[in-house]
């Protein structure tokens, strides 16, 4: 499986504190059959250029790639750097984005602003990126947007180029019957915990991904993540 949302880089942003903090949730992540794991901390477009992002990231990459890199019986998954972009005409002042993909490639896992649907502008952007940066949005939790679970929209996004991952954990009712009316419709997404805290990782997640599979079937989870794993990475 690939966690394709993470906030693991220590001290980075409102994600873990410590490398301590840091390894032990990636060691969880490995127990739980996480195989891959995109480390992507908040890029907020309207609040920091994107060398200056860059160069945090490294340092805090730097913190735990050596401890990673040596540990023992693959105590951890594979790291792959990327970030989650808050997605604002600002992103395109920065003359090369492919630092804020994932591993330097074609995706970038995005975050729309919190609108109560999808706004001219942002469609602007989406397209943008689609269009002239050759670069994939893969939209970041779409269950806390209630329009992008509509699948025609979500469909005309997909379209597009536009990809969309879906956080594990304990699905609602509602987002339940939308997310399965999406996956009948041919839709497939990239999974992941967006964990801030390495606290009780194992536990959470475990039951996330009892919750994804008892909504969505027992091979959503692995079918997604294959996706991943395959064709977004």
């Amino acid at each position: 499986m690939v966690d394709y949302h993470t906030h693991l880089l220590p001290d980075m942003d409102d994600g873990v504190r410590s490398v301590e903090e840091s390894l032990a949730a990636l060691s969880a992540l490995k127990r739980l059959g996480f195989r891959h794991v995109v480390l992507s901390p908040h890029f907020y477009t309207n609040r920091e250029p994107a060398d200056a992002f860059i160069a945090r990231r490294e340092d805090r990459y730097a913190r735990i790639a050596r401890a990673v890199d040596s540990g023992e019986g693959g105590s951890y998954p594979q790291l792959h750097l990327g970030a989650e972009v808050y997605l604002t005409s600002l992103l395109f002042n920065t003359a090369d984005l492919r630092p804020l993909t994932v591993d330097g490639g074609d995706c970038m896992l995005t975050e729309l602003p919190y609108d109560d649907k999808l706004k001219d502008s942002t469609l602007r952007n989406l397209e943008r990126l689609c269009y002239s940066e050759g670069i994939t949005p893969v939209l970041a939790h779409i269950e806390r947007y209630p329009y992008l679970l509509d699948p025609s929209l979500l469909g005309e996004l997909f379209d597009m180029g536009c990809r969309a991952q879906v956080n594990i954990n304990p699905l609602s009712w509602g987002t339940k019957r939308k997310l399965k009316k999406l996956l009948s419709k041919g839709f497939v997404f990239a999974l992941g915990t967006d964990t801030h805290i390495g606290g009780g990782l194992y536990d959470r997640v475990s039951k996330g991904l009892s919750s994804v599979n008892n909504a969505l079937g027992t091979g959503y989870v692995k079918a997604a993540g294959a996706y991943t794993k395959e064709n977004l990475i």
